[in-house]
């Protein structure tokens, strides 16, 4: 839901990103255009599932990513009239609060984390503006497992959208576009910004929608929209031979490559679009992840082979800013083993051996094999733990791949490695991506 603590004229062009992310957490990005009602400072709210847990959001300073929707529209095909032819586009922890909850600055937001429904009452009253009746109005949908994000834009900073990472939500992606702004109520009794009003009937009725939501790695077509091999077929099909029209083939790794340096987002295997114009009814979406995605990021815990010696193989890597976090070696030397569920614990091969005696069992690792100038290079030498759930190689139909995953944008086509070794399955000039 996106409410804004006192009335506005419009609100347009809302853009909502969503991505699964390492840890089963779900990154999303958020942007609209405003027209306030007045000249008084407004601030806009933002739902998030806690899953539970009480360290439950980390924002994302996305003041160097002012393009990211641009990026993602570069993602999918379009349909172009020929010109000849035309007649007439930073991290940190929740705060733990005093009296008022505490204001970050996030690229050109002023932020407030709320971490539950009644912790709004405490919110800065000389940063931001709150309705009396906006926890009554909130409670109706989000009384309990969620937190809020109270967000105020600086006007005289450059704008971009706000960024955040929470826990997915049931294996699903959640997507804040239930909607209040204000501007389709005259009526103060039955207002969010009245104080008198018990029930905020709204929500029951229909809301006008100017969305464009981009998803990573979602499932279905109906939920999420068409995926750019999906939208590029019906052009093909709509426009083929027409002389009047070209269709230019998208990148739907673009919004990958800008994101990778910002949140630990994985190369995805879809990209969507939902476009939602006009009166719909007013609720959130959840988006279903793609089978597989999820579990197969990272190798389970790497069991000792039949046969195998407990000896750790030759390594001369030196890592040298870590630590073993059970013996204490540092620098850490030979392969390092990453715990991917906590935020920093790292052990050397011995100590990874014996580690189901002291470290959650269900916690999985990453094997970094070795560190150069901060450049992580993870072992694929088990090549059975790289399971790509759900996608078959398109030529041998092998489903699921195992191994390391060759995959074309342009084409949306995966290989295997056995087919792709043979170098006579795909066109030679369409780029092949290495997912592991």
């Amino acid at each position: 839901m996106c409410i804004f603590n006192l009335p506005v004229a419009s609100v347009k062009n809302t853009k909502i990103f969503v991505a699964p992310i390492k840890g089963n957490w779900q990154f999303t990005a958020y942007s609209n255009e405003v027209n306030l009602a007045s000249k008084t400072d407004n601030a806009m709210i933002l739902p998030f599932p806690t899953g539970g847990l009480v360290d439950c959001i980390r924002m994302v300073d996305l003041s160097k990513a002012s393009d990211l929707f641009t990026k993602c529209e570069d993602a999918f095909p379009k349909a172009q009239r020929n010109v000849n032819a035309m007649t007439d586009a930073l991290l940190f922890n929740m705060p733990s609060g005093t009296s008022y909850l505490t204001v970050h600055q996030v690229g050109s937001y002023s932020v407030s984390i709320a971490k539950n429904l009644s912790e709004l009452r405490r919110i800065d009253p000389s940063i931001f503006r709150a309705s009396n009746n906006v926890e009554h109005v909130l409670s109706k949908h989000y009384a309990s497992g969620f937190g809020f994000i109270i967000c105020k834009f600086n006007k005289s900073q450059k704008a971009h959208p706000i960024g955040y990472c929470h826990p997915i939500l049931n294996g699903k992606l959640f997507v804040p576009t239930r909607h209040e702004h204000g501007e389709l109520f005259n009526d103060s009794s039955n207002s969010l910004w009245s104080s008198h009003s018990p029930i905020f009937s709204s929500y029951s009725h229909k809301a006008l929608w100017d969305h464009d939501i981009y998803s990573f790695d979602t499932a279905s077509t109906e939920e999420a929209g068409q995926s750019t091999h999906e939208l590029y077929h019906e052009l093909q099909h709509k426009y083929s031979g027409d002389p009047e029209w070209t269709i230019t083939i998208g990148d739907p790794t673009r919004p990958y490559h800008y994101l990778k340096n910002l949140v630990s987002v994985c190369m995805p295997k879809c990209v969507r679009k939902k476009e939602l114009k006009g009166y719909k009814p007013n609720q959130d979406l959840f988006f279903t992840i793609l089978p597989g995605v999820l579990s197969n990021w990272f190798a389970p815990n790497v069991p000792l082979q039949s046969g195998q010696s407990s000896i750790a193989p030759t390594n001369n890597a030196v890592h040298r800013y870590v630590a073993c976090d059970r013996c204490t070696m540092k620098p850490l030397r030979g392969y390092r083993f990453k715990c991917i569920d906590c935020p920093k614990f790292d052990l050397c091969w011995n100590c990874f051996q014996l580690r189901k005696s002291f470290h959650a069992t269900a916690h999985l690792f990453a094997i970094v094999e070795n560190e150069e100038d901060g450049k992580y290079h993870t072992l694929t030498q088990n090549r059975s733990v790289l399971i790509h759930g759900g996608i078959p190689c398109n030529w041998c139909q092998k489903n699921p791949i195992v191994g390391i995953r060759y995959f074309c944008p342009l084409c949306e086509f995966n290989l295997c490695e056995e087919c792709e070794n043979t170098g006579q399955k795909h066109p030679r000039d369409h780029i092949m991506q290495k997912i592991y």
